[in-house]
C-alpha cells in the first residue's frame, strides 16, 4: 500500500453491492450511483457487469449501450476524481 492507497478486492465489492440491493434483477438503468475514489475501477467493473445483465434482463439494450459508454468516459477521464453515474 502507497499513499493510503487501499485496493477492494471483488467478492468485497460484491458483497457491499449486494447489501445496497444494487442487483440484476432490478432496473438498474435507472439508479444512480457514486463512486468517490475510482481508483483502480473494481467498483466500476461490478457495477458494469451489473448494469449489463440487468438491461438485458429488463429488454433494455439500448439504454444499456448508452449507460455503459457514460461509465467508461467518466472512468477514463476522471479517474482521479468523483466517478457519478
Amino acid at each position: 500500500m502507497e499513499h493510503g492507497e487501499v485496493f477492494t478486492r471483488r467478492r468485497v465489492v460484491d458483497l457491499i453491492l449486494d447489501l445496497l440491493g444494487y442487483t440484476a434483477d432490478k432496473d438498474l438503468c435507472e439508479v444512480k450511483l457514486v463512486d468517490p475514489a475510482c481508483g483502480s475501477g473494481a467498483f466500476l467493473a461490478a457495477v458494469t457487469s451489473r448494469i449489463s445483465a440487468s438491461c438485458r434482463m429488463h429488454k433494455r439494450p439500448s439504454e444499456m449501450r448508452s449507460r455503459l459508454s457514460v461509465l467508461l468516459i467518466y472512468w477514463t477521464g476522471t479517474c482521479s476524481k468523483a466517478v457519478c453515474w
